[in-house]
């Protein structure tokens, strides 16, 4: 199975502690979204936390949830287009935090989070999107 963008259902919602996700920058106020971007074959999942707000525009907070462990991601991005017809999006990562027992899966949990972002577009399940392309520059 790959990654879907899904609304969270009710069932699902009682199967995860969202608690355990936080809102940076501070990371005290827990998250509890109502849609996300999942790859239930291997458990993980992408929830969009929060954006960057006035002084950067361009910054995306998300959690990745890893097989238990929450990796919060900072990343930045530009779009080019608009949804109606075609958008590009280009990902800038600036931060994940990888914790040391998981670093050797670095590699593996970076690849994971393009997969999901390239399903996730420009807002999962909440954004309807004709056509989109993603790219990386990380």
């Amino acid at each position: 199975m790959a990654f879907v963008n899904e609304l969270i259902s009710d069932e699902d919602k009682q199967r995860f502690d969202f608690s355990v996700i936080r809102r940076p920058p501070t990371y005290l106020e827990s998250v509890y979204p109502h849609h996300w971007t999942i790859d239930r074959e291997r458990d993980l999942f992408l929830i969009w936390t929060r954006s960057g707000g006035e002084d950067d525009r361009n910054a995306a907070y998300f959690a990745l949830w890893w097989k238990g462990d929450v990796l919060p991601v900072n990343l930045e991005y530009t779009e080019i287009g608009t949804i109606h017809d075609h958008i590009k999006t280009t990902w800038r990562l600036r931060w994940i935090g990888v914790p040391p027992h998981l670093e050797r899966e670095r590699t593996a949990i970076i690849s994971a989070l393009k997969e999901a972002l390239v399903v996730y577009k420009v807002g999962g399940a909440g954004v309807p999107v004709v056509s989109h392309e993603a790219t990386f520059e990380f």
